[in-house]
C-alpha cells in the first residue's frame, strides 16, 4: 500500500501488487483475471492516470501476519 506525499492528491492510497513473474500472473485465479479484463475493457469506465508522489505505507509479503 502506498500513500501520497501530497495532501491534495485525488488518490491518497494506492495498492500495488508485485508478481514473481509473468508466468505467476498468468496462473493467477481465473475469476480474478476475468474481472480485471472486464474492468480494462469496460467502455463506460474512463481509466486515467492521476500522477502523484507516493511512499510505501505498508509492505506485506506472502506469509506475513497482519
Amino acid at each position: 500500500m502506498h500513500q501520497s506525499l501530497t495532501n491534495d492528491a485525488e488518490l491518497r492510497f494506492v495498492n500495488v501488487a508485485e508478481w514473481d513473474s509473468g508466468n505467476a500472473l498468468a496462473q493467477a485465479n481465473p475469476e480474478w483475471r476475468a474481472s480485471v479484463q472486464r474492468t480494462l475493457h469496460d467502455p463506460t469506465l474512463r481509466i486515467t492516470s492521476r500522477p502523484s508522489i507516493y511512499q510505501v505505507a505498508v509492505d506485506v509479503r506472502p506469509g506475513d501476519r497482519l
